[in-house]
């Protein structure tokens, strides 16, 4: 090789390092969005992935990420891949040793679409591919960035190989108040180990309600082992308040109302979709509701596909309730589970209720309202209340370590229902 061409390929290793290094400098490893062009993210998959986007290493499923630009043509868009451990804070290994691929997967796979209100192109990237695959298990952050290093949104992945194998019983909790408020858990994890070195500090659980990270409770340590199983029956770091059912959104039609919408209409050059009022369901009887426990899914009867031919409305949400002196937000996977301004509520005090007008695309919408007190920055229990009988999923991750690794092994991802 001349010193040309060495000083050619020195210059660009240096700028693809630099790239990377000033752009993992702009997110965080949270699923969140860092535009507002950005909408209807979500996740699909060959396998069942609700309430958590997951990948088996060992069948190497794919899982497909999907979001929307609000913009009338397509931008060259790219993805980085990022290890993390347990506790999301980054891995000491190099990229070389968790992912075969290249270190930016460009977007190619696009669509503008068609006919509709609102100009707006839809992307998506499948993991693993033929030439991007997972190497390791564990915690993963995909960030999707565009040529300048503008940074998007970001979305995690948990890569898992089903070493072990998680089992669940659904008790009451040992706290008599709680008994009719909340679910508990006992957890028995069968690993293939038969002789520990230190199990206290080798294993840790991550439990989840429903896929929502700000529900995430972390299980330092198993309290007993027999063999090669780890008993986690505290209950008192087991157990969850078990919300109510989350409330429906149907909008997956523009051309006539639903259960849940009271009229449509169009202002600005927007539809705009008038929902009917909501309710505060605290101190009120358990009533049982389908649901898809704090989900969405982006679906139009309109057209048969709604990644392209999906409209874009403002939403008018309603909550009939006197004013409050703190904050009250419309919260769900929609929000990214997060308090975000955009879902803030304003109070109308002519109609007397909390109003928010939030965008959204044609799909099927499950949402609590939270507020924001100095004793709970989420809390459900003023509009939502608390049931034993609410059915919820519990997402249940088993990391383990062994003495001399460098990173976090994710060994088990187990979803249990409650009241099943």
């Amino acid at each position: 090789m001349g010193r040309k061409a060495y000083l050619i390929n020195i210059v660009l290793f240096l700028l693809f390092f630099q790239t990377r290094e000033s752009t993992a400098q702009d997110f965080l490893p949270l699923d969140t969005v860092y535009d507002p062009l950005v909408r209807s993210v979500y996740f699909e998959s060959n396998e069942d992935s609700r309430f958590l986007q997951r990948v088996n290493l060992k069948s190497q499923n794919t899982i497909t990420l999907h979001f929307d630009l609000l913009e009338g043509s397509f931008r060259r868009l790219f993805c980085s891949i990022y290890h993390y451990n347990y506790d999301w804070t980054p891995s000491d290994l190099r990229f070389e040793e968790y992912f075969d691929g290249f270190d930016q997967l460009e977007l190619f796979d696009y669509q503008i679409s068609e006919q509709t209100q609102r100009p707006y192109v839809h992307y998506q990237l499948s993991l693993p591919q033929a030439s991007a695959k997972f190497k390791v298990t564990g915690n993963f952050l995909m960030v999707i960035y565009d040529q300048n290093n503008k940074v998007f949104l970001s979305r995690k992945i948990y890569v898992y190989d089903d070493a072990f194998s998680t089992t669940c019983s659904f008790v009451n909790p040992i706290i008599p108040a709680e008994v009719l408020t909340h679910h508990a858990l006992l957890l028995k994890v069968k690993t293939n180990i038969e002789k520990f070195i230190n199990p206290e500090e080798d294993f840790k659980m991550v439990i989840m309600q429903n896929g929502n990270p700000n529900s995430s409770r972390l299980i330092m340590k198993p309290n007993s082992q027999l063999g090669a199983i780890l008993n986690y029956n505290r209950l008192t770091e087991t157990s969850f308040a078990a919300l109510n059912e989350f409330r429906a959104k149907d909008i997956r039609t523009i051309r006539s109302t639903t259960r849940d919408i009271s009229y449509w209409d169009v202002k600005n050059g927007d539809f705009q979709c008038y929902l009917k009022p909501d309710f505060s369901r605290a101190n009120r009887p358990y009533s049982f509701e389908v649901d898809i426990n704090g989900d969405f899914k982006i679906l139009s009867k309109d057209f048969p596909n709604a990644n392209t031919r999906g409209e874009y409305s403002i939403v008018h949400f309603r909550l009939e309730t006197y004013e409050r002196d703190y904050p009250i937000y419309v919260y769900g996977a929609l929000t990214d589970w997060q308090l975000k301004e955009e879902f803030k509520m304003h109070y109308n005090r002519e109609q007397g209720e909390y109003q928010a007008n939030v965008l959204l695309k044609n799909g099927y919408f499950n949402i609590l309202y939270a507020s924001s007190t100095e004793e709970s920055t989420y809390n459900f229990e003023t509009f939502e209340g608390n049931s034993s009988s609410s059915e919820n999923h519990y997402v249940v991750l088993v990391y383990y370590r062994p003495f001399g690794s460098r990173y976090d092994q994710l060994k088990a991802v187990s979803i249990f229902l409650s009241n099943q």
